[in-house]
């Protein structure tokens, strides 16, 4: 976010010294000289604390409903199943006293090659784990079975502490997260338990579960940072961000809305496409809608966002570099230029540059794109210039912020491509 122009021996020696002095040398002394020794009475060591033996426990099979998987878990601990037609999600956690647990998390992305469920396992940990604030990353490995490990500290900042170990996989089309939390305070007591249920976790590829998702649950998207507000013609405008709280990569992206009068009437019913074309699990667009005809005294009586899961290779990036500047003209209008760059190895072209412009609470007040032309082709390391001035914002500006997505173009060689002849 930019900001407005304004404002880290004790080494103790022992010596003893026995000397003796005389004029004459003494006859050796065949006898053995006795020693006598002084008794220190010594105080009788504490006891030492024992550390917490782990008990030997017996384990029942547990298999999901769906079929899917199965593991392994004490006899004596409780299963909680919040599964959905789309998602399996489910908790084993240990009796009251233990601050352990193992949860499991599946979704049917179809088959994927293994450069894709890397992206999706990136988007998991960024939507499940360092977006959250009280885990950080150890380590992560590529285990020799495939699977992908990701090791977190955890803290709570209130006392809970841990480590979680998460084991992501792509058995046929199942997409699965296993998260194995041992806590702190468990360290001495659940250890073994927890390898074991790790150890007999399995997947059913040929189980038929579920299929691609078709459409994101719409409560899974949030419509953020909302403004509505009106120009001097009379035009109003409905600008705000789509955050992405799923675990999907998301395309097709709209925002409704339905504004009503003071009788509580709808004198409107609109729609748009945000402004990316994708956003990833746990990113945000923003969106502008433009509304016109309508009477002045009018409010947003409902608003929703849809969108459908997108291929997580779209041929899209937003990995582009900005280097913006903001300023006022002599008609105190909101000017923003700079540069954008890619620091991608491929080419791009239909670039795209995005400004958005906030108040103090954080709404969008101002939002524009800025097509830079089907013609405009940025080779790596190239650069090109924007340059856009707001002539009317909704607000008192405060901060300004910057996207832009361009088409990668493929260096695939088409005499690489299998001959169909």
């Amino acid at each position: 976010m930019n900001q407005l122009p304004a404002g880290i021996t004790l080494l103790i020696v022992l010596s003893a010294l026995l000397a003796g002095c005389a004029n004459d040398p003494l006859p050796v002394t065949q006898e053995p000289m006795e020693v006598s020794a002084t008794s220190v009475p010594v105080s009788p060591a504490s006891p030492a604390t024992p550390f917490p033996t782990e008990v030997s426990r017996q384990y029942k099979l547990y298999s999901h409903p769906s079929g899917v998987f199965s593991l392994s878990i004490p006899v004596d601990w409780q299963v909680l199943d919040t599964s959905s037609d789309l998602r399996l999600l489910t908790s084993c956690i240990p009796p009251v006293g233990y601050g352990s647990r193992v949860t499991v998390d599946v979704t049917n992305e179809g088959p994927l090659p293994p450069e894709n469920v890397r992206a999706l396992a990136e988007s998991y940990v960024h939507l499940h784990y360092l977006g959250t604030g009280n885990y950080s990353e150890i380590s992560r490995t590529e285990l020799p079975d495939g699977r992908l490990q990701f090791v977190f500290q955890f803290d709570d900042e209130f006392g809970a502490k841990g480590r979680e170990t998460l084991y992501i996989q792509q058995e046929g089309p199942y997409f699965t997260a296993l998260g194995v939390f041992l806590a702190e305070k468990d360290a001495y007591t659940l250890s073994n338990a927890l390898d074991a249920i790790t150890a007999s976790f399995s997947v059913d590829p040929l189980t038929a579960w579920g299929g691609k998702v078709a459409e994101i649950n719409s409560d899974s998207l949030k419509l953020a940072n909302t403004a509505l507000w009106q120009d001097e013609e009379g035009i109003f405008y409905y600008m705000g961000e789509v955050r992405n709280d799923t675990t999907f990569h998301i395309a097709e992206i709209k925002v409704r809305a339905a504004l009503c009068d003071q009788s509580g009437i709808i004198v409107a019913d609109v729609s748009k496409s945000a402004a990316l074309d994708w956003v990833e699990a746990g990113g945000s667009t923003p969106f502008s809608i433009k509304i016109e005809d309508v009477p002045d005294e009018v409010s947003v009586c409902g608003a929703q966002a849809s969108a459908i899961p997108a291929d997580y290779d779209t041929g899209y990036t937003t990995g582009l570099s900005i280097e913006p500047e903001a300023s006022y003209n002599d008609d105190n209008q909101i000017r923003i230029e700079g540069s954008v760059t890619n620091p991608g190895l491929a080419a791009v072209t239909e670039v795209e540059v995005f400004l958005i412009i906030y108040d103090p609470d954080d709404r969008v007040i101002g939002f524009t794109r800025i097509k830079l032309g089907e013609d405009v082709e940025l080779g790596p390391g190239q650069s090109t210039r924007f340059d856009y001035t707001f002539k009317t914002v909704g607000g008192q500006p405060d901060r300004f912020a910057t996207l832009a997505q361009a088409k990668v173009i493929s260096t695939l060689d088409p005499s690489l491509a299998p001959d169909n002849n």
